[in-house]
């Protein structure tokens, strides 16, 4: 069956009419897939606008089953994710009789980590109601009987649940091989299944997850594949600033300030006075959150970096907060050889003391010039800031390496701004471009399809194309036959 035309396959009397009760033909269907089939076959990119109803997921799952190789679908959204994995796909998979295996991959924020599981199981003081110890409870049960360790199929916790941040893990808390229930490893089950299938449904955040990883020379998080087909392709560009950007929060400084007590006092208590090393670093957190209130009379409670009113009051409660970072992460950095937990909290700081040194440099005396060209370079202030934090011989070279270049993606102007939220403040760093690490990331002999409902204006395409390097992308499109 496999062997037909692809217009053959949306026909009245086709193997998608027989499979699929009411299925009637649309033109503008076949034509796209054809289009789609055809840039699958000449390895080209192409960017498919597809107006509602013209049914664009069937449209682009037929050339990917027949002639796709191994395939990578990225939506824009896990819940689309997840349909698309346990609907769409299935269903034209059987109504083609197509002999393809598919997998789903989210990030691992996604997954129950048992090894974080079990720590907090034994320090029940850490939960916070009495809805998180039923939820602590809920969660035990199903990661015992669950084999994906999704959490999105644990209903009775919500997604948003505080307690999931503390039941799965961070790149930067994880402790890879080290971990003492690796084999049992949701994560890496997921990723292995991933390296197997034939087509691996991901999402955006995940995908633009792996190119900056691959920026640090990581490439175990997706696999590699002959065609990538990004559905509601229009969320792209903000996606990729999102995640070539960096950011980090007093929500994440107060998390680093617990996790490094906890572990300092279990593994090393003699080493540092891990409460007060906590305590200045909260406080310092604490200190810069206060000083960003006027930020509460501005449009949106957020500002840019040169719109902050008062800033040299911001300057020295961000020098001081870097400081108490840098002393953290130091102490952390002369004993994490002694437990993997040590050394999770000694790389987090690190990534956070690269990301802070990314707002406060270059200065206020030489930001409007060196904005302009801040990026990756030998000489950027990110390259070294994961050196200014290793003076010591102690430190494990092992701890810092690969974390300052996680932060620094791209070349070109940048925009820094800070949002102030009623319990957090909020640090952002993002390109104004992402075209040259997005384009780049195509590995040749490799099909791009982006396809959604609004990729161009008024019948153009030149906007989102620059947005994102694809200068020499096919385009076309498809109007709703409705």
């Amino acid at each position: 069956m496999l062997d037909l035309d692809i217009s053959e396959f949306f026909d009245e009397d086709g193997p998608l009419a027989t499979a699929m009760p009411g299925y009637k033909p649309r033109p503008s269907q076949v034509e796209l897939s054809q289009a789609i089939g055809d840039a699958i076959q000449d390895r080209a990119t192409l960017v498919a606008e597809a107006g509602t109803g013209i049914g664009k997921t069937w449209a682009y799952l037929v050339p990917a089953f027949i002639q796709g190789g191994k395939v990578l679908i990225s939506t824009g959204t896990r819940t689309l994710q997840d349909q698309l994995f346990a609907r769409d796909l299935p269903r034209v998979r059987a109504a083609l009789a197509a002999p393809v295996t598919a997998a789903l991959l989210k990030g691992r924020g996604n997954y129950v980590c048992h090894y974080h599981l079990e720590r907090l199981q034994g320090d029940e003081r850490a939960l916070k109601s009495r809805t998180e110890i039923q939820q602590l409870r809920q969660i035990q049960v199903f990661a015992g009987i669950t084999k994906t360790g999704d959490r999105s199929d644990l209903a009775q916790v919500p997604e948003d649940a505080d307690i999931w941040q503390r039941v799965t893990s961070t790149r930067e808390n994880c402790l890879g091989q080290e971990c003492p229930r690796i084999r049992d490893c949701f994560v890496v089950k997921a990723r292995r299944q991933a390296q197997e299938a034939d087509v691996v449904v991901v999402n955006h955040a995940l995908f633009m997850a792996d190119l900056v990883l691959r920026e640090e020379g990581v490439t175990d998080l997706l696999p590699e594949a002959d065609t990538v087909i990004f559905d509601e392709a229009h969320q792209l560009p903000d996606t990729a600033t999102r995640f070539l950007g960096s950011s980090v929060s007093t929500h994440q400084l107060m998390d680093f300030g617990r996790a490094l007590e906890v572990a300092g006092l279990a593994y090393a208590r003699e080493a540092a006075k891990w409460s007060d090393v906590s305590r200045h670093l909260e406080t310092a957190a604490r200190e810069l959150r206060l000083v960003c209130a006027p930020l509460d009379r501005m449009p949106g409670r957020k500002a840019t970096f040169d719109a902050i009113p008062n800033p040299e009051e911001f300057d020295e409660a961000l020098a001081a907060l870097r400081e108490a970072v840098d002393t953290a992460t130091k102490a952390l950095g002369a004993v994490a050889e002694k437990h993997p937990d040590l050394m999770a909290a000694a790389r987090s700081g690190a990534e956070i003391s690269v990301r802070l040194k990314r707002w406060a440099t270059p200065g206020r005396a030489d930001a409007g010039m060196a904005d302009e060209g801040w990026g990756r370079d030998d000489q950027s202030p990110d390259a070294t800031a994961a050196a200014d934090l290793g003076d010591g011989p102690a430190t494990p070279a092992s701890i810092l390496e690969g974390v300052a270049a996680a932060a620094v993606q791209w070349t070109g102007p940048a925009v820094r701004w800070v949002e102030h939220g009623q319990h957090h403040v909020r640090l952002h760093s993002a390109p104004l471009s992402v075209a040259q690490a997005f384009s780049k990331y195509r590995k040749p002999g490799q099909a791009w399809i982006m396809t959604s409902a609004t990729l161009s204006v008024n019948g153009e395409f030149t906007h989102f194309t620059s947005q994102l390097g694809l200068s020499s992308a096919r385009t076309g499109k498809w109007e709703s036959p409705f």
